[in-house]
């Protein structure tokens, strides 16, 4: 199901359902050939359903969203934060290869995230060793480490959270669509039943949405 034909399935029957119900006469004709009223709440049904699955996506969506760019704010923050510390590493042993190889920054920073997470929190799980000649020589404190670590502790683990919401936000999207085409489904073969059915009336048939050649 496209995204932009959404609206229009709705809006379409929005349209019919509304002057269904307030037409008796084509109520009666609808019933005559096999469309009674209790197909017309079904088509109501169906409506409801779509509607409320469209909002719930949407919402989700938005949730997503929201959380997606607050964590790409966080990890671009971290991420400045491990380079600047590890540049500052690379200076100080730079001619100490051995250091460096156990630090894992002597190669270069990976671009993925979930790589770049992984070595983020083996550099900080590891630099404590390491870290007295950092501070010394650039008057560091011993906390910004442990506050490093955090954030990308943090990262972590509301990485994890993100992809549930993207999880969910997926799953909303399938039931939507499915309800759509259960909605679609349901208005075909009620016009197909109307064109039929009122086929003598083409003030009526209109009135439902359904366009008739002029003969």
């Amino acid at each position: 199901m496209k995204v932009q034909n959404v609206s229009q399935i709705i809006n379409e029957a929005e349209l019919i359902i509304a002057n269904v119900a307030r037409n008796p006469q084509i109520q009666k004709s609808l019933a005559n050939y096999g469309f009674p009223a209790k197909r017309i709440k079904e088509g109501e049904t169906l409506l409801k359903i779509a509607i409320q699955l469209k909002t719930m996506m949407e919402d989700q969506q938005e949730a997503r969203y929201e959380t997606s760019q607050s964590w790409l704010t966080d990890f671009q923050s971290a991420r400045a934060t491990y380079q600047g510390y590890v540049n500052l590493a690379r200076t100080v042993y730079r001619n100490q290869p051995t250091i460096l190889r156990k630090l894992k920054i002597d190669r270069p920073t990976p671009k993925q995230q979930q790589t770049w997470i992984e070595q983020a929190l083996h550099f900080y799980s590891k630099v404590s060793t390491y870290k007295e000649a950092i501070e010394q020589r650039y008057g560091l404190s011993t906390e910004v480490w442990g506050q490093a670590l955090s954030e990308v502790e943090s990262l972590s683990t509301s990485r994890s959270e993100r992809l549930h919401l993207r999880a969910q936000a997926q799953q909303a999207t399938e039931q939507r669509n499915r309800s759509l085409v259960q909605l679609h489904a349901w208005v075909k073969e009620l016009k197909y039943i109307a064109k039929v059915a009122l086929k003598e009336d083409p003030q009526l048939l209109e009135a439902l949405g359904i366009v008739v050649p002029s003969r």
